[in-house]
This record gives structure tokens, sequence and C-alpha cells, in this order.
């Protein structure tokens, strides 16, 4: 019967589902671990201009013209440890407020899923909040920072 069920699956070309909740925490031990370059490979798109956007509108509140683009693209190439810099200083204000503490101890759950998109919701304080994981460039990437800015 098992054998039966495999066959079927691989003949009609469906894959299995992937455990969007262990990506979700994989996700947060990388980044816990400082193992940036994958957290970064691991954010979506919208992700990754969210925090451009958000550096480079810090930026300009102290007087400082940059661009988004050019943000983006310290971070890409994580230009003079730039994109770590963010990353160790996002972790130390979470940790101030004990968001880090929470965010690693919170229940996650798929509340749905499609073939492109995933939608899985942490509870935060006990407040539900809804992330996603979007297909992008045929891999699964989280879309944690824009998410979390909405």
């Amino acid at each position: 019967m098992v054998f039966f069920a495999t066959f079927i699956q691989i003949a009609v070309g469906a894959s299995p589902e992937p455990d969007f909740v262990a990506m979700y925490q994989d996700f947060f031990k990388d980044l816990k671990g400082k193992q940036y370059q994958k957290v970064w490979g691991a954010l979506a798109l919208g992700s990754r201009k969210s925090i451009a956007k958000e550096i480079a509108d810090a930026a300009l509140s102290m007087g400082k013209i940059t661009t988004e683009a050019q943000v983006y693209d310290m971070l890409e190439r994580n230009e003079s440890n730039f994109r770590t810099a963010f990353f160790d200083g996002r972790i130390a204000e979470w940790e101030k407020v004990s968001f880090w503490t929470e965010l690693n101890t919170a229940k996650l759950s798929l509340k749905s899923s499609t073939r492109e998109r995933a939608i899985l919701t942490i509870m935060l304080k006990n407040d539900p909040k809804d992330f996603q994981i979007i297909r992008e460039e045929g891999r699964w990437k989280v879309n944690f920072f824009d998410d979390l800015s909405r």
C-alpha cells in the first residue's frame, strides 16, 4: 500500500508540502547563530527591500543622504560588514525588549499554503501575527522583516 501511494505521488508529480514551521524555526536559529549570509539568502525580496528602506530612512533622518538602492547594494555585498552590523544591531534591540526571547519561544502554526505562498501564524504576546513564506526563484523564502513592519 505504501509503495502504491509513493508511486502515485511520483506519477502525478506531486511533492510533499515543505515543513514551513521548521523552515521558520531554522531561520531563527540561523539568525541567532549569526549565520547572516544564510539568513540573507533565505529572505524574500520584500524583506530585503524593507530592511534597505528602514536603513535609508534612518540615515536620512540623521541628515545623511543615501538611497534605498545604495543601501540594498551594500547589504547584498555585506560591504564593510554592513549586513552583519544590521543583524547584530537588530538582535541587540530585540534582546533589550525581550522580543528575541518571545520570538524564539513563540508558537508557530501553518495557517494556509498554496503553490507560491504559505502563511504562518506566530503568537506574539498572545497576539497572533501572520508571516509569509513566498516561492521566489524556485525556492521558498521567508518574508519576516517585511511582514513584521506591517
